[in-house]
């Protein structure tokens, strides 16, 4: 895990960003998660990770820790999710920074060689960002 939270520094300090302080100020914990990789719940301050994520590259898991950091980021800005459209521009939000780290370690189509469904699922969205941001939106709606 610490592999991926210095990914997630280095991103930091090259754009600006606040991902690693949200993570600071956010409980990090191991634990199933059906149907997702990850997920914040900000009423606890906890970004509860599958343990499947132990065995993904470390910079796979920075893309998803980035993720929940960027949730947990607009939770403490801009307060909790308070109707349909919030949730969606956060879900909209977390998806695109995680699509633009994932192929600025990879490039713009993403790892060549994934190896895992995460890789594949990040390489997706990554595409989706680029060339059909209609659909990515679809996707979220679909799931959310």
């Amino acid at each position: 895990m610490e592999h991926a939270r210095e990914v997630i520094r280095v991103y930091d300090r090259k754009h600006g960003t606040v991902l690693d302080t949200a993570l600071q100020r956010s409980r990090i914990v191991i634990a199933r998660r059906p149907g997702a990789w990850a997920a914040f719940v900000p009423s606890l301050r906890t970004i509860t990770l599958d343990p499947v994520l132990r065995l993904e590259n470390p910079k796979a898991v920075a893309t998803v820790l980035a993720h929940e950091a960027v949730h947990a980021s607009d939770t403490y800005l801009y307060g909790g999710i308070n109707t349909t459209v919030s949730c969606y521009s956060y879900e909209i939000s977390a998806f695109h920074l995680q699509a633009v780290m994932w192929q600025e370690l990879y490039g713009p189509s993403g790892k060549a060689d994934a190896d895992t469904d995460l890789e594949d699922e990040l390489n997706d969205i990554a595409r989706s960002v680029n060339t059909d941001p209609g659909r990515l939106i679809r996707d979220i709606q679909y799931r959310y």
